[in-house]
């Protein structure tokens, strides 16, 4: 059965300190190479849109894709310019397993991967942090870097 997650689940099933650790293992493995990301203009003149598919996997175990529409217009109808889901699947049946919230994701896997840089290339005593813009990552880059320099 296919299970939906909220993105407080999200939040709550990847902590920061665990999501960095991921990913310096996933970073260091460097795994299968990233396939081609594929970009459709599905809008009309009047608004127009693209519907963005990011693919990945690790054989055998797991794959999934990304799906990001971006229709620039919809502020104008109160709505968010962007809108992403992510669809996990089984990697030896092809089974649907999950349906995730693509923003949280996003701006999780983006504040932990500038966190996992910043402990590399920032001083161990460093106490400062500089975010430029209020963007929605700019929250999650907060709460990330101080999970590797507190």
């Amino acid at each position: 059965m296919t299970r939906l997650f909220t993105a407080a689940e999200v939040e709550a099933a990847l902590p920061y300190p665990r999501l960095v650790e991921a990913l310096r293992a996933a970073f260091r493995e460097k795994g299968e190479a990233m396939p081609v990301r594929q970009s459709f203009d599905v809008g009309t003149p009047a608004a127009p849109g693209h519907l963005l598919l990011m693919p990945a996997w690790r054989r055998g175990e797991a794959l999934g894709a990304k799906l990001v529409t971006v229709f620039p217009e919809n502020a104008a109808r109160g709505l968010g310019s962007v809108a992403s889901l992510y669809v996990l699947f089984d990697g030896e049946t092809g089974q649907p397993q999950a349906i995730l919230p693509g923003d949280e994701l996003t701006n999780r896997r983006t504040a932990a991967a500038s966190a996992l840089a910043a402990l590399f290339l920032s001083r161990p005593d460093s106490r400062t942090l500089l975010v430029i813009g209020t963007g929605h990552v700019a929250f999650h880059a907060a709460e990330a870097h101080c999970a590797v320099r507190p």
